[in-house]
């Protein structure tokens, strides 16, 4: 940071931030300036089967065609005939489920990386089966939900080069204009509509996780997991201008079940957005400064570091105290 005051040295900014990027200094300024700064990732040995990156990759791929193949046919997702006679059917369900899943294996073509091992076949079965019972436990979760809320939009880029984007999500803080670009998996409207004027739409943010690590309210509160957050700000701002977000859910794929839950409308999450504008804000700031010392906010953030090998962190006069106290 020395180095940075003095002039001698200056950090290299994005034109845009992303919520991953954010994260990583939220979880430990170290590993932000080892893995963002100096671009230093752990050599990966090459194998057989899909890695876990290009298993979520399909995953995606998979429920967006999904859900954008039933909303297109205008097919009901709620539980009751009566009100809903045109409600989906089983078969045709899982006409949809099938013809989803070859679409995102589709994806591994252009992946020139990609062998498939002698397990192969079983790996498909496996994935087959996960995703099937995700998509029908989150129908019935939809068809039960008491806000109405179904999915509406669907991978939805925000400040991106794709020709379909919205504008970045632009935060003026203590004089410094901050760019943060991304994509959001999924945004639930009410009855999965969008009608009228955006300004009376509430939106829900929905983010896919294929692991089943429990995201808590503490992850978006200490800045280690802000993703819901910033969708939420990007979705007010520029995707659907003037909206009101409800909340979020992180969804596990291979759990089949929320990870998950925030509710800007409950009495300790309302001020959170604000709290991430201004979190944000501090990142930033620290960034410019050059304030990359090891100080990861959580124990479990050093168990999951590729960078683990090169810190120094134990050595620190505390830690063992200050982990403890942010576990706790």
């Amino acid at each position: 940071a020395d180095f940075v005051l003095t002039g001698a040295l200056s950090v290299p900014l994005p034109e845009a931030w992303t919520a991953s990027k954010l994260n990583t200094f939220g979880q430990c300024p170290f590993r932000f300036w080892v893995g963002e700064i100096l671009k230093m990732q752990p050599r990966q040995e090459a194998e057989a089967g899909l890695t876990a990156m290009v298993r979520g990759e399909v995953y995606h791929r998979i429920l967006e065609a999904f859900f954008s193949a039933l909303r297109s046919a205008n097919q009901s997702q709620r539980s009751s005939a009566e009100d809903h006679p045109d409600k989906i059917s089983d078969e045709k369900i899982a006409e949809l489920v099938q013809k989803a899943f070859n679409e995102g294996l589709s994806l591994l073509d252009k992946k020139p990386l990609f062998i498939a091992g002698p397990w192969w076949e079983q790996e498909k079965k496996e994935m087959f089966f996960r995703i099937s019972r995700f998509i029908t436990r989150e129908m019935t979760r939809i068809q039960n939900d008491k806000d109405r809320q179904a999915p509406a939009l669907f991978e939805v880029h925000f400040g991106t080069s794709s020709a379909t984007a919205a504008p970045p999500l632009v935060l003026e803080l203590a004089g410094q204009t901050i760019k943060i670009r991304g994509t959001v998996d999924r945004i639930d409207l009410p009855e999965g509509r969008i009608t009228g004027n955006t300004a009376d739409l509430t939106a829900r943010i929905i983010d896919y996780k294929s692991g089943g690590k429990a995201i808590s309210l503490r992850e978006a509160a200490s800045g280690r997991n802000i993703q819901i957050p910033i969708y939420a700000l990007a979705t007010q701002q520029a995707i659907l201008p003037g909206c009101s977000v409800s909340g979020g859910m992180y969804l596990s794929i291979s759990q089949a079940k929320p990870s998950g839950i925030l509710d800007f409308k409950a009495d300790k999450q309302q001020s959170l957005p604000a709290d991430t504008i201004n979190l944000i804000g501090q990142f930033v700031a620290r960034i410019k400064r050059g304030e990359f010392s090891p100080a990861p906010s959580s124990r479990e953030v050093c168990t999951t570091c590729p960078h683990s090998s090169v810190c120094r962190v134990k050595e620190l006069k505390g830690f063992e105290e200050a982990s403890a106290d942010a576990a706790d």
